[in-house]
């Protein structure tokens, strides 16, 4: 089952880039390794939104562009930021038309 409205948690960036989804949200929405959501981050006054699919293990990578967009000149990596995370459902383009 696909996810059907918009969910927020806080968490940490992991080693290369990765955000674990909280086991909670995986299972009231029944979500399935490969599924693809929008994805919006937030980082103190930085935001982005960019899509994103679900590893096997739960996991969200960030995108490298978007790392970039983020990091300030003196840092060499997102690991261990406390970030935002909304995800929203994608729809199908059978659902669109």
């Amino acid at each position: 089952m696909p996810l059907t409205q918009a969910v927020s948690f806080k968490a940490v960036i992991q080693k290369n880039r990765r955000i674990h989804i909280p086991v909670v949200i995986r299972w009231r929405f029944k979500l399935e390794p490969g599924e693809v959501f929008k994805m919006h981050l937030k980082l103190g006054h930085h935001f982005e939104d960019f899509y994103c699919r679900m590893g096997t293990d739960g996991r969200l990578t960030v995108p490298k562009v978007t790392a970039k967009e983020f990091l300030k000149s003196e840092e060499e990596s997102l690991e261990g930021s406390r970030v935002e995370v909304t995800l929203y459902p994608v729809k199908k383009e059978e659902e669109i038309e």
